[in-house]
């Protein structure tokens, strides 16, 4: 497998929405207007505070993953988001791939940290080991969150000195 990481254009976005459906329903529609403000906007859409990339294969999105700035309340504090790799593609390198793409963006543009959420059902495991083995670690809980005992679990990841 050739995997070509590139900055996600608009006419991936649907083949990236496909991937993160497939995996889960609500996230895709919480992507799917994300997405479509970004979209509406090339401000937006070129702005150094998120950038959002997507893995190619033979031209075809096999993942898709990004970081926004908090710009509401961390100080160079970043998230990472859509962060979904499809099933065929998965174990071969594209996630860390995408993950290290969108790591060093958010570090050249003055990120601290680096927080991510997910899952703690079983279906998100995979997740949780991925994040850990990248140095991440568990910064918390928020109990429920997704329904009766399947919580967000964060994950942080410290990337400078600051």
């Amino acid at each position: 497998m050739s995997v070509t990481i590139t900055r996600m254009r608009r006419r991936h976005i649907e083949a990236a929405l496909a991937i993160i459906r497939a995996h889960d329903k609500d996230d895709a529609k919480a992507a799917k207007t994300y997405f479509a403000r970004k979209a509406r906007s090339r401000k937006r859409w070129r702005a150094t505070s998120a950038r959002h990339y997507v893995a190619l294969d033979d031209n075809m999105v096999v993942g898709v993953c990004g970081v926004d700035k908090d710009v509401e309340e961390g100080v160079d504090v970043w998230w990472l988001g859509w962060f979904y790799v499809d099933a065929s593609s998965r174990g071969g390198g594209v996630g860390k791939a995408l993950f290290d793409r969108s790591v060093r963006f958010a570090r050249k543009h003055g990120a601290r940290k680096l927080f991510v959420d997910t899952g703690s059902g079983k279906s998100y495991r995979r997740a949780r080991d991925f994040y850990a083995g990248q140095g991440a670690v568990e910064e918390g809980r928020l109990r429920d969150f997704y329904g009766a005992g399947d919580h967000m679990v964060i994950y942080g990841l410290a990337l400078s000195g600051k």
